[in-house]
């Protein structure tokens, strides 16, 4: 069942983790929107905002690509073998493939094997991520980030992750950290198209403050097999687009509390949304979205939906929507056909439950009679009335619309015919289609060819009515009284 504690919800402790602000070198304009950013005059150049766009990250020669910089008339590098990709830094296409951002506007790109080195001995350089974190002593970490293959790659690498540092790790592109990362991704990324999440669990010890995302696996024997590199195109060089870089506080799950709604109406589940957190919702019916953290639910019965969360580890919690009893709607015809000038009762044509709801029948001056769950309505013309049913509680309260049909009765004695304990014989012969209604209004019998054959003995004594549609497309509409013996 539903947890019921109370617990903060984890936050994101990456400072920007999609790369959506714009810093200059110089400092003539801080924190920029993509707007501003389309609307700035740059007087040195577009290479003032690119990266790194510090603070909070930092990191040699890596790239920022920007959905904003499409707005931007400048031309691609001519050198695109000196600066490589980020020649043209636009989004979803660049020098270095077509891709969108996992989320916003911005990505950066990272490349290992820049300046066409000898990847054997990994002489080449590789390049960095960095940005600053503080974390807590003994406390679990759900860390990571996402990555995708940039389609100008010719090697696949091994293991992309993520290191922390107790002091500054430094930003030179030819620093290799030969070190197996904190947290990594067992896979070669060889994906172009889609978006794959690296995640992982960190024990912290508290003196982390600084984190690197990169590639990490030094281009030793015992890495070899994991550190192959497959062929591509762009020459000896692996891309890496990454975005949406997370460190959030391993958390609590919660699949929210109990709720208790209305047939037809919906209600949230589940609690604020954790960064870096995947949710997967069970059964689906009902739901607006089985893998958002706090989906709308509205079904049709009472429904216990469960709730798997991964945020570096696997949790689950369930939650229970308890829907108000069907068999509590009092259910009414959509139409009742009468002779004018007669009575008919007002009723559902269902038992229900009538303890949990009233009943408001309108126009209520047009009623004869009003009981607490019918009302006797003179019926001289065609008319539309109502009836409310209001529940008690915060339950919506459900309108049913009933038309009422009039006619004027041929015969208003006996519809012509006779009445024995077995059969009902109506003159004149043929009849077409028979229906019979309760004054209530509801069809106790119907046939589209009537061989004067229904027994009424299974019905109590009453007042019915009958309405005959002959060959020849005419109506007749009379009562009938039924006495059972």
């Amino acid at each position: 069942m539903a947890l019921n504690f109370a617990f903060s919800q984890p936050i994101n402790l990456v400072e920007d983790p999609g790369f959506e602000r714009f810093y200059s070198y110089d400092s003539t304009f801080v924190d920029m929107s993509c707007e501003e950013l389309g609307l700035f005059q740059f007087p040195a150049g577009i290479r003032n905002v690119v990266w790194p766009p510090h603070p909070p990250w930092f990191g040699a020669s890596v790239d920022l690509m920007s959905a904003c910089f499409n707005w931007l008339l400048w031309p691609p590098s001519p050198f695109p073998w000196l600066y490589g990709c980020p020649g043209f830094s636009t989004v979803p296409a660049n020098y270095c493939g077509t891709q969108y951002p996992h989320n916003g506007n911005n990505y950066l790109l990272l490349q290992y094997g820049i300046f066409v080195g000898n990847l054997s001995t990994d002489t080449a350089g590789r390049e960095y991520a960095s940005s600053t974190i503080q974390l807590q002593d003994n406390k679990e970490y759900c860390a990571g980030f996402w990555a995708n293959l940039g389609d100008s790659s010719s090697i696949y690498s091994y293991g992309p992750g993520i290191k922390f540092f107790n002091s500054n790790p430094g930003n030179n592109v030819f620093n290799r950290y030969f070190l197996e990362p904190d947290v990594w991704g067992d896979f070669f990324l060889d994906d172009s198209l889609r978006w794959k999440k690296v995640s992982g669990v960190y024990k912290a010890t508290g003196n982390e403050q600084y984190f690197v995302v990169g590639n990490f696996w030094p281009p030793t024997a015992q890495y070899n097999l994991r550190q192959e590199f497959k062929p591509h195109s762009y020459p000896w060089s692996s891309i890496m687009f990454i975005d949406d870089v997370f460190i959030t506080e391993l958390g609590n799950i919660s699949a929210g509390s109990n709720k208790d709604i209305c047939l037809g109406d919906s209600v949230t589940l589940g609690s604020a949304e954790i960064p870096g957190a995947d949710y997967t919702w069970y059964p689906s019916e009902g739901l607006s979205n089985i893998h958002a953290a706090q989906p709308k639910a509205a079904p049709n019965t009472t429904t216990t939906y469960h709730l798997i969360m991964d945020q570096c580890r696997i949790l689950y919690d369930s939650v229970t929507v308890t829907v108000r009893n069907p068999n509590e709607l009092a259910i009414f015809p959509k139409e009742i056909s009468v002779c004018k000038g007669t009575s008919v009762a007002i009723a559902p044509i269902n038992t229900y439950n009538n303890s949990g709801s009233t009943l408001a029948f309108i126009p209520a001056n047009s009623f004869t009679k009003i009981y607490p769950d019918s009302a006797i309505f003179n019926a001289e013309q065609n008319t539309n009335i109502a009836v409310v049913q209001q529940f008690n509680g915060t339950c919506a309260q459900v309108q049913n619309n009933i038309s009422i049909k009039t006619s004027t009765c041929k015969d208003s004695a006996s519809c012509g015919g006779y009445v024995n304990e077995n059969s009902i014989l109506l003159t004149p012969f043929p009849t077409k289609e028979l229906t019979i209604y309760s004054l209530a209004g509801s069809i106790v019998f119907y046939a589209s060819n009537y061989n004067n054959d229904y027994n009424f003995s299974t019905l109590s004594s009453g007042i019915y009515l009958l309405k005959q549609k002959f060959a020849d497309s005419t109506e007749k509409v009379c009562k009938l009284g039924w006495v059972k013996r």
